[in-house]
């Protein structure tokens, strides 16, 4: 009689939880669960987050909406004074030669206006923009530790309104609840009610199911600097949206957002915060994009990453807002980290890669016409072969002389991480050392792979500073 208890105990346990993940799979597709329930999204996001897989040849769905959606809308660019330059012509046939290999890096010329800003301001800021493979401020927060230490500045930039992988970031503990409403340029291609943010996504207030209203939360690490500013970007609106701010633990500042631009900005100065929190009061239409989390003069790093996101959508934020935010925080550098999630062995020609993301690098040189631009050509990647051994995928080869002929045809510079890490097979070495640099996926860096790339990234641009300022007249 009690083995039978325990019998149907375990049955309707398991049916629990088979109908919790039922649930969680079906929520993100389901217009009625979103109006009419919480979502816990204990397992929501590895559903719609998930990484594609090495077999991809075009079939992913994530990467098949973010092709779709290419000229799906018309980009409104109000034409100023920003003249792209033309185009350079390159030898293609000799670059898809299987004999031609990418070199480690080109164009460092275009990286005199960022060695410029670096002896010339006092505030610089780089832009750094990516997929999984910087989630969680991987690779940034190294190369932003070591450009403050040697530059001045202080705080993580800018940070979004929610995220996915809060949790998992340790530059920042970055909390929210309530009801929200998230697009982003990978997660929700085909539907969105406002235009993207900076970082490709935004977020709208709203109130869950159990009537708690939204809310986000941002404080500063044990032993972290304090920070002396901090500035909330959001978007064109309906002039609904009420919301209440607090730093530290001073009393809120009740505020009726002016929405009527396609980017605003509100400021706070002051000296010590570690704790800064956004209530929404009255949830109206206006796109939330983030906020910015800084202190004295120096350098910042943005961190804006997508998992899932194969760089192709990234014009399709629109240029008054990129322009919004460059007349604000005024980038220097821009840096563009793209590919893994387009790698396949299945697929040999990457044309199509390459013209799309030729119109990403045309759209960032008009929207940040002060700036100059870094591709950086992906690490390596593994795969396993016939014969079940993990060798390096060979479209890895072919996405890298795609990103190589991007950056000849525009002019903007290139650093290839896969030469960086040691070229072909370096990611089952860095995967299989006795300390491990990446994950078992043969794809990701983990915190320490990631720490050793910032710092090769870093001591890229720091070997070439140095070069510039022996031809140029500065002072450091």
């Amino acid at each position: 009689m009690t083995l039978k208890y325990v019998v149907q105990a375990f049955l309707i346990l398991l049916m629990s939880f088979l109908l919790l993940l039922g649930l969680q799979w079906l929520y993100p597709h389901s217009s009625v669960l979103q109006e009419h329930f919480k979502n816990s999204q204990l397992l929501t996001y590895y559903f719609e987050y998930e990484e594609p897989t090495d077999t991809l040849n075009l079939i992913d769905s994530t990467l098949l909406a973010q092709l779709d959606t290419l000229d799906a809308d018309t980009l409104t660019v109000q034409e100023d004074s920003v003249s792209l330059p033309a185009l350079k012509a390159i030898n293609d046939k000799e670059i898809e030669t299987d004999s031609f290999q990418v070199p480690a890096f080109a164009n460092l010329e275009n990286l005199e206006k960022f060695f410029a800003s670096l002896s010339d301001s006092s505030q610089r800021r780089i832009g750094y923009w990516g997929d999984s493979m910087i989630e969680g401020d991987l690779i940034s927060m190294t190369l932003r530790r070591k450009l403050q230490k040697e530059f001045g500045g202080e705080g993580v930039g800018f940070v979004p309104m929610i995220s996915f992988t809060a949790g998992f970031r340790r530059t920042v503990n970055h909390v929210f609840g309530g009801g929200w409403r998230y697009f982003s340029l990978v997660k929700t291609p085909k539907k969105k009610d406002a235009p993207y943010g900076i970082s490709g996504e935004y977020a709208m207030a709203t109130v869950d199911s159990t009537g708690t209203k939204a809310w986000a939360e941002w404080k500063a690490p044990k032993k972290a600097e304090k920070w002396s500013r901090v500035r909330f970007f959001y978007g064109k609106g309906d002039g609904k949206t009420q919301l209440s701010m607090k730093h530290n633990y001073r009393h809120d500042s009740l505020i009726a957002l002016k929405d009527t631009f396609a980017f605003n900005q509100l400021s706070w100065n002051d000296t010590g915060i570690t704790r800064f929190r956004i209530n929404l009061l009255k949830s109206g239409q206006t796109p939330l994009y983030g906020v910015s989390l800084e202190s004295g003069n120096g350098i910042w790093v943005d961190n804006f990453n997508l998992r899932g996101n194969s760089g192709m959508p990234m014009n399709k934020i629109p240029y008054e807002v990129m322009r919004g935010f460059d007349k604000s925080l005024g980038y220097d550098l821009i840096i563009l980290q793209f590919g893994s999630n387009v790698v396949s062995e299945k697929t040999t020609k990457y044309h199509w890669y390459e013209s799309a993301m030729l119109r990403v690098v045309r759209h960032y040189q008009q929207c940040f016409p002060n700036a100059s631009i870094l591709i950086l050509g992906l690490g390596d990647k593994s795969y396993k072969n016939e014969d079940g051994e993990m060798v390096t995928n060979p479209s890895v080869k072919r996405v890298l002389k795609a990103q190589y002929k991007i950056a000849l045809k525009t002019g903007v510079a290139f650093y290839s991480i896969y030469s960086a890490m040691g070229g072909d097979g370096s990611m089952v070495e860095w995967a299989d050392a006795e300390k491990p640099l990446a994950n078992k996926d043969y794809t990701h860096f983990n915190f320490r792979g990631a720490e050793k790339v910032g710092s090769l990234l870093y001591h890229f641009l720091m070997e070439n500073y140095l070069e510039y300022r022996k031809t140029h007249t500065v002072a450091h």
